[in-house]
């Protein structure tokens, strides 16, 4: 029987619009089934008083005295259904197609053989052909179309995609690395007219690489010799090695204890979505958090899809990242259990959904934080990683933002072992210093992780919405708001808008030297005149003038790979395009400010010439005994080297700190070029 969801939706629709003697037939499809409802008949015609229909499905009104009633749609078995006992009535059927073909979506498993057949489902089937259809670039091995192509095997491969990997522990797999092959399922009527719907094989499960996993859901993970030290009672999960990974399915409920050749420990957890309790927001837990996630967009972005605010025109199709769960696995989530649950298509409106769908809709605790317990201390560092975020956020060229982060600096900033055990490095370098959360360290053997989404956006917000919340009270970027002023006294008004997160790891720090000074060049903050020490500002043009001051930094580093239609702005670029709304040319480089400086510091502290010109002055350990004057033309100097862009940032004002400076020490200044005119 088809769902009850789909009924309400065509009663609002259709009204109930009708005369003694007859009652609406509702008819409904699996998404993506090839079924043409829109071309659906009834015989004998005569019975048919009214017909409607939408995106969803059709809609007949019927005389309830013309005997049994035959319906039939183009790709679809004939359905004869019986006038309602009792009228005025509603009748739903669900019309299946000729051929069941299995789930839409399947995850089978790195380097695994599967099988795909097309069994007929009824007498109308056998009078129509089949054939599937592989693209011939698949990542497949040893495919064979068979049974005069009903049947189509192969193996496999998936590997190829993970191409970066973490060191040690659980694999994350992004939406862009599950190596899916698109199958085409092609149906030719007896009259000739074909019919196609798509098959998804995938070869890899998405996985946010956190401990808590889903049973059913395969996990990869890296390191040598793991061994299964305990399983839950009752499991027959086994590890399978799968090229240099090894491979686990949890089968039951519960924890999973393995251990590596070294001795590490590893705990997973196995659950299923559909069974964990969400009370995560009782008094005395998590209540301000539950309270805060209302204004995300992520948890009532499936309320939005249904209810039209988003331009989908099957919903279905964005259940992977707008529900919890993931499709093509037996997870209690949202895809399981509407597959569980017979429903032919998603209802008009969120509050139709019955409870057990309604608590899995949307992006919530359970999505990013997994089905299982909470995770043991010493796990709850996988949390910060970006693979959460990835797991729906780096699906290119459509969702791209991850993929865009991924070329920039940021993406790489733990590199340098020396960043990741040093606190003062971390506290820009890594998620986990970048919050003031050392418990959150990952284990060394882990190595670099890059800085992760979270240490920008706040999925929680507990502290409430931010002023630049949206109209509606949903917070569209989620993104922190730290205190921009203790972080760059004095910072401009412009600092306070979207880019007060860049302004923390950005700005000179409260060490005797700058550690960078990207955000104080900008504002024309954090010089000092050598000889009184008094403050030097500058001119900050670029803080005041910018065509949308409220966004700061990212009103210029606003662009990226032009392949990707969301997202893209997160590789942070500036190229010469973003200066041309309010520069008639961009801006000519200025070389010999940062050699200026460069030179300067190199007179200061003659242990710095040759350096390496990749790694930043202030990873240097500068030991120098310097007069209170040239400590404060080192500083300036610094300001100037420590900014890659100084020169377009405030090209003034860098120049006024190594004038400043030069002149201290009885030096001409930099030699000024003539400059181009906005």
């Amino acid at each position: 029987m088809m769902g009850r969801a789909i009924l309400p939706a065509f009663v609002l629709a259709f009204g109930c619009t009708r005369s003694s003697g007859d009652f609406w037939l509702v008819l409904g499809t699996e998404p993506g089934s090839g079924v043409r409802l829109s071309d659906a008949v009834v015989s004998p015609s005569g019975a048919l008083v009214e017909r409607r229909a939408d995106a969803r499905g059709v809609a007949f009104r019927l005389r309830t005295d013309k005997g049994p009633l035959r319906v039939s749609a183009p790709g679809g078995c004939p359905i004869v259904v019986e006038a309602p006992l009792q009228t005025p009535g509603f009748m739903e059927r669900r019309v299946e197609p000729l051929f069941d073909l299995g789930p839409k979506l399947r995850v089978v498993g790195p380097e695994q053989r599967f099988e795909l057949r097309a069994v007929e489902r009824c007498d109308e089937a056998k009078r129509s052909r089949f054939e599937f259809r592989a693209p011939t670039d698949a990542p497949l091995d040893g495919l064979r179309i068979e049974n005069g192509g009903r049947t189509l095997s192969a193996k496999t491969r998936g590997l190829d995609r993970l191409r970066r990997r973490p060191a040690w522990g659980i694999v994350p797999v992004s939406a862009d690395r599950r190596s899916v092959t698109e199958i085409t399922a092609r149906v030719t009527l007896p009259k000739g007219e074909p019919l196609e719907r798509t098959l998804e094989v995938a070869a890899l499960a998405r996985s946010s690489g956190l401990p808590s996993i889903a049973e059913g859901h395969p996990v990869l993970l890296a390191g040598s010799g793991f061994r299964l030290e305990k399983k839950p009672e009752g499991s027959r999960a086994e590890l399978r090695t799968v090229g240099e990974l090894t491979e686990l399915v949890p089968d039951v409920r519960g924890d999973f204890e393995l251990a590596d050749a070294a001795g590490r420990k590893l705990v997973i957890q196995s659950g299923r979505y559909d069974e964990m309790p969400l009370d995560c927001g009782r008094s005395d837990c998590h209540s301000a958090i539950a309270a805060s996630v209302g204004s995300s967009l992520m948890t009532r972005v499936l309320e939005a899809d249904l209810g039209g605010r988003h331009p989908l025109e099957r919903p279905e199709c964005a259940l992977a990242c707008h529900a919890t769960g993931e499709p093509g696995t037996s997870d209690g989530g949202f895809s399981h259990v509407m597959g569980e649950l017979e429903l032919a298509t998603l209802p008009h409106d969120f509050v139709e959904l019955p409870r057990a769908l309604r608590r899995l809709g949307g992006v919530g605790c359970l999505a990013c934080h997994g089905p299982a317990r909470v995770p043991p201390d010493d796990a709850k560092w996988a949390v910060l990683r970006s693979d959460v975020c990835a797991v729906c956020h780096d699906a290119p060229p459509r969702y791209g933002h991850v993929v865009a982060f991924g070329t920039t600096n940021m993406a790489l900033a733990d590199r340098d072992s020396r960043t990741r055990e040093r606190t003062e490095c971390a506290r820009c370098h890594t998620t986990w210093g970048s919050l003031g959360e050392p418990e959150r360290r990952p284990p060394a053997e882990v190595g670099a992780l890059g800085l992760g989404c979270v240490a920008c956006h706040d999925i929680h917000d507990p502290s409430g919405s931010p002023p630049h919340a949206a109209p509606s009270g949903l917070r569209p970027a989620l993104l922190r708001h730290p205190d921009v002023r203790a972080a760059l006294p004095g910072a401009p008004p412009a600092a306070d808008g979207a880019s007060r997160v860049c302004i923390g790891c950005h700005a000179p720090g409260n060490g005797p030297l700058p550690e960078a000074s990207a955000a104080a060049i900008w504002a024309g903050l954090g010089g000092v005149d050598p000889e009184t020490g008094e403050a030097l500002v500058g001119p900050e043009k670029h803080a005041r003038n910018s065509l949308d001051a409220s966004r700061g930094c990212l009103a210029c580093h606003a662009s990226g790979p032009p392949t990707l239609e969301r997202g893209a702005r997160h590789a942070f670029e500036a190229g010469s395009k973003s200066c041309l709304p309010c520069h008639r040319e961009a801006p000519e480089r200025r070389p010999e400010i940062a050699a200026a400086a460069r030179a300067l510091v190199g007179e200061l502290l003659p242990s710095t010439r040759g350096r390496a010109s990749t790694e930043p002055p202030h990873a240097l350990p500068f030991v120098a005994a310097l007069s209170p004057a040239k400590n404060r033309a080192l500083r300036n100097a610094l300001l100037v080297l420590e900014d890659p862009a100084a020169d377009v940032h405030n090209l003034g004002y860098a120049r006024r700190l190594l004038d400043a400076s030069l002149k201290a020490l009885g030096r001409n200044p930099v030699k000024q070029k003539a400059e181009a005119r906005p």
